[in-house]
């Protein structure tokens, strides 16, 4: 869970970061340890670690199935989820307003999946 959560913050917030002088996200680690690569290059493979992890995630959560109870397997995947949500048009977390992110609940609350 915090891979995935590690992993789509860098992908939204690494340009920013960038700016400001941090260096530390995924993103550019990878690209330093791979100078060839183009920075879309190494944003796809990070996109691809991602994709990786969250499927690792699904497997251990139908997995445990009979071995962690419900409530604690609901909710580290939802957390999982909740951090996708947060990170899905760029930092959830900085740059967005309150009412954002209380809009993303009430749909996710509230409106019924087509």
């Amino acid at each position: 869970m915090t891979l995935t959560g590690r992993l789509v913050n860098d992908t939204k917030t690494y340009q920013t970061e960038r700016g400001q002088g941090e260096m530390a996200s995924s993103i550019q680690c990878y690209m330093k340890d791979h100078p060839k690569l183009s920075e879309e290059e190494a944003l796809k493979h990070v996109y691809a670690l991602m994709e990786n992890a969250l499927a690792d995630l699904k497997w251990e959560f139908l997995k445990t199935k009979d071995k962690v109870p419900d409530n604690c397997r609901r909710l580290i995947f939802d957390n999982a989820r909740l951090m996708q949500l947060f990170y899905m048009e760029g930092d959830g977390f900085t740059l967005s307003n309150d009412m954002e992110i209380k809009e993303h609940v009430k749909k996710i609350l509230f409106q019924p999946v087509a």
